[in-house]
């Protein structure tokens, strides 16, 4: 039977093999190249499986975009990522400021963001930058490109992407990526199919291979193709990773034992580490570049793709693979700069835990300083499993980073773990002022985790602890934290307690401390009734000042929630606006889903239902959310849901009475039951509701003003007497004066249409019942438009308002009226801030519509919308 050589057929193809069907892609690539030639940059996510052909089709566009820079990196997925490992790649091409500030090792991540900003946009001709393998970036690589994404509007840039999308989780860090990104200008996207059978029969054609069984194996995916062909048997074999195998199964020994050294090293092969490592066999080098097992680049080798590396590292014996990792670690200890993140995954591989606690700790502090805390956890947790033999305090450090890091990505189980050893190991080691810290830690990981009892013992023993020992900033910062569990009647004593933790801080220059009392004692002030905007302002420039991300992202938190809170809703947009861009920027997911949370109940107080849930289902739609920030996100949940007539509210509500039904944040536990009562109401359930209101009014004293007024108004709509010492704010003190009207009308001052349209129901006659039901159904809010019909129907009055939703549910896309009119805007080819200026919103707010219209309309892109308005002969609202 006559053999074909998979490199010739690919020579024969003009070394396109890989590239069969690609036509429409490379096409498109070049329009986008030339866009951005003109000045318009272009980001293109390029998205495919594995073996797909992204690769070479990137490594085929230079040929169709001619006069063009081309800088390359690459993230690496044979061990633990390493933080912004393609800035670093392209550093080494480009030299000069760039590479210097790389090399630095102590320059902030911020700096050398801008210095590739500026060797990017330094050239009048166009500069393209690729950077490969996007689903294995860390954290601080995926915060580059929405640095380069937000700043690279108006540029001679084309960046190109390429990620795989099989097997990327709702949840994958790119994925909630690629969401926050959608909505930019400068977003494209090219998928790569899989080749049709005759592309697969072309590329089998004299190989003798049963082609439909090659298509079934291979499902038309390029790499696998060539694969199983270049194996040389003559029958298709049962699974690809045999295939893989059997080119190396036709390598002599000693090329086998450099393709394995390879493999070892990762899917990038320096020539020189390779050649340490596999010293004896090296003369066989040239037999994996001919057999295509390895392919060479400039000063590396690599494989021809991933699945092949792990093809072959998988088949090497275990007692082999710890002796190459051990022997690759040799030489990597051995160089002038030893790179710790791979000197400790070689280490861990080779059992080597003296070596693993010496560079993985290094390797974590540098990956959290560069906002990479997902490597920097993994590092830590790699440590920890050799720490039995260090001494006691050095082990108590370890766990204690390890919680540090897992904090930042929300992962509040394992900080509590982490926290929970450090402090028997602290304990062990009989150091009081420790103990305190860790006690005070431990306080706040109960707390996340909705755990409040547990939360205000560990807060109580910290302060039994240290305060014997004399001032300090631990003690402070465990007065800080007790500050918070005060209870019944105990406002003053919390806020005294914050203000001596305040002065306390000061004293010993603990900037840390000195936020948080801020912030601790800016609760205070809102519980008097006082607005503390500028006490979060202060806390925190404190955190800018220090460098403490924590501070900055928590102050940013705290701050919007209590302007939402007073319904200062223009400065909960701007706290929001610039805080989520910090978050993001420093990947704090922990307050990113505060944030949220808070701007959706932001924006369900201003009816604006549609944008809360996109915020709410983005915050719950995470694998690792706190139970604490699904606790603050769930009332809001149900409460949309059953307003607006969707049966998925009871699950929402149920979900919030677990996780306040052993012992959650009191203040969310109030506002548990108000939900509680408001779902009961609305459903007819008045005895339910009364039942739940009064669970709210034992927990009145835990609360500030507006939450107070809250329950007192839904008391007197359930015929309850209830009496509070604090004065009502706003619409709430016209109401309890009996001035409903002007109450209602209070409410639509502050942008509140639903309160208005409950209080206008209070007045109960057949015109502030119209007028409540214009509100409702302006907002969608169905459930309570039902209650205001019967009310009409009782009163004998004609002509009873059917409701005006029918345009939104009838819209071909199922868009609400706010976003018919963005798509109207997309259709004129207007950019977000030019949509922000037309219709007043904030650019974020306009991103989030945006998002939404593509995602209801099922398209990756504006022109791709706007095609398909087209098509479907919709025509967008006037502009």
């Amino acid at each position: 039977m006559r053999r074909v050589d998979a490199a010739r057929v690919l020579d024969d193809h003009d070394r396109v093999g890989d590239l069969l069907e690609r036509d429409e892609a490379l096409s498109a690539l070049a329009g986008y190249a030339e866009e951005a030639r003109r000045g318009d940059s272009r980001f293109v996510l390029i998205a495919g499986e594995a073996g797909i052909g992204k690769t070479r089709l990137v490594e085929e566009v230079p040929r169709h975009v001619t006069d063009a820079r081309w800088l390359r990196g690459a993230c690496d997925g044979a061990f633990t990522p390493e933080p912004l490992a393609p800035l670093f790649d392209v550093a080494g091409q480009v030299g000069g400021a760039l590479e210097q500030s790389c090399v630095a090792g102590d320059v902030p991540r911020d700096r050398m963001f801008r210095a590739l900003l500026a060797e990017l946009t330094q050239s009048d001709v166009l500069t393209a930058l690729v950077i490969e393998d996007v689903h294995w970036a860390d954290e601080a690589t995926l915060d580059l490109v929405r640095f380069l994404v937000r700043r690279l509007r108006q540029a001679k840039v084309l960046v190109l992407l390429t990620f795989r999308d099989d097997g990327l989780g709702d949840d994958h860090p790119l994925r909630t990526t690629i969401g926050e990104l959608a909505a930019e200008r400068s977003i494209r996207r090219v998928t790569l199919p899989p080749l049709s059978p005759d592309a697969v029969r072309r590329l089998a054609d004299g190989s003798g291979l049963s082609t439909d069984a090659l298509y079934e194996l291979t499902g038309g995916n390029p790499f696998l193709v060539t694969e199983v062909i270049d194996a040389g048997t003559d029958e298709v074999p049962p699974s690809v990773r045999e295939a893989l195998l059997a080119r190396m199964s036709k390598l002599s020994v000693k090329a086998r034992r450099v393709l394995e050294a390879a493999a070892v090293i990762g899917i990038k092969v320096d020539v020189n580490l390779l050649r340490r490592v596999a010293v004896d066999d090296v003369r066989s080098l040239d037999e994996c570049l001919l057999a295509g097992a390895l392919v060479s680049e400039r000063d590396t080798f690599r494989f021809r793709h991933e699945l092949a590396r792990r093809a072959v590292e998988e088949s090497i014996p275990a007692h082999r693979s710890a002796e190459l990792h051990e022997t690759v670690l040799a030489a990597l200890l051995a160089s002038q700069d030893v790179d710790a993140a791979r000197a400790a995954h070689h280490a861990d591989r080779a059992g080597d835990g003296d070596v693993v606690l010496k560079y993985a700790p290094i390797a974590a502090e540098r990956a959290s300083s560069l906002g990479a805390h997902m490597e920097a956890m993994a590092l830590y947790e790699c440590a920890v499993r050799y720490a039995g033999v260090l001494d006691v305090r050095d082990r108590a450090e370890l766990y204690g980073r390890l919680a540090d890091e897992a904090k930042f990505i929300d992962r509040w189980p394992q900080s509590l773990a982490a926290r929970e050893v450090a402090l028997s190991l602290w304990t062990e080691a009989g150091d009081a002022t420790r103990i305190g810290g860790a006690l005070t830690r431990l306080a706040v990981a109960y707390w996340r985790l909705c755990r409040v009892e547990d939360s205000d013992a560990a807060a109580a023993r910290a302060v039994e602890v240290l305060e014997p020992l004399g001032p300090s900033a631990e003690l402070a910062l465990a007065y800080t934290t007790l500050a918070n569990t005060f209870g019944e009647g105990d406002v003053d004593a919390g806020r005294a307690m914050a203000e001596t933790a305040l002065a306390m801080a000061e004293q010993f220059g603990a900037d840390d401390v000195t936020g948080r009392a801020l912030m601790t004692l800016a609760g205070f002030h809102l519980m008097r009734g006082h607005e503390p905007f500028e006490l979060y302002e202060q806390a925190r420039e404190v955190g800018l000042r220090g460098g403490d991300e924590t501070i900055v992202g928590a102050a940013y938190a705290n701050w919007h929630e209590a302007a939402a809170r007073t319904r200062r809703f223009a400065i909960a947009q701007q706290v929001f606006d610039e805080g989520l861009v910090y978050v993001q920027d420093h990947e704090i997911d922990t307050y990113q889903s505060c944030l949220f949370a808070w701007h959706a109940f932001a924006l369900e107080s201003q009816g604006r239902y549609d944008e809360a849930l996109a915020l709410l289902l983005d915050v719950l739609g995470k694998r690792h959310v706190s139970p604490v920030n699904r606790l603050f996100s769930m009332p809001i949940l149900a409460r949309i849901r059953a307003r607006t007539g969707d049966a998925e509210a009871k699950a929402a509500l149920d979900e919030a009475l677990e996780l306040t039904s052993t012992g959650g944040d009191r203040t969310m536990e109030l506002e548990v039951a108000l939900t509680e009562a408001e779902l009961a109401w609305l459903d007819d359930r008045n005895d339910d509701a009364t039942s739940a209101l009064t669970r709210a009014v034992t927990l009145l004293p835990y609360t500030e003003p507006w939450t107070q007024a809250w329950v007192v108004s839904w008391a007197h709509r359930l015929g309850l007497d209830v009496e509070v010492r604090s004065p009502l704010p706003g619409p709430y003190r016209l109401a309890a004066a009996g001035e409903l009207r002007a109450s209602a009308d209070a409410w639509l001052a502050l942008g509140c249409p639903y309160d208005a349209a409950l209080t206008l129901i209070d007045a109960g006659d057949e015109a502030s019942l119209r007028d409540a039901a214009r509100l409702f159904d302006s907002i969608g809010a169905t459930a309570a438009m039902s209650i205001v019909q019967n009310r009409l129907r009782e009163t004998g009055a004609r002509r009873v308002p059917r409701g005006r939703r029918a345009t939104t549910r009838a819209d071909a896309f199922g868009l609400t009226t706010r976003e018919r009119e963005v798509l109207g805007y997309l259709c004129a080819g207007m950019t977000n801030t030019e949509i922000g200026k037309e219709m007043v919103i904030a650019p974020k707010t306009v991103d989030h519509h945006v998002a939404s219209v593509l995602m209801k309309m099922g398209v990756e892109s504006r022109r791709d919308a706007a095609r398909k308005a087209s098509a479907a002969g919709v025509v967008p609202v006037e502009i």
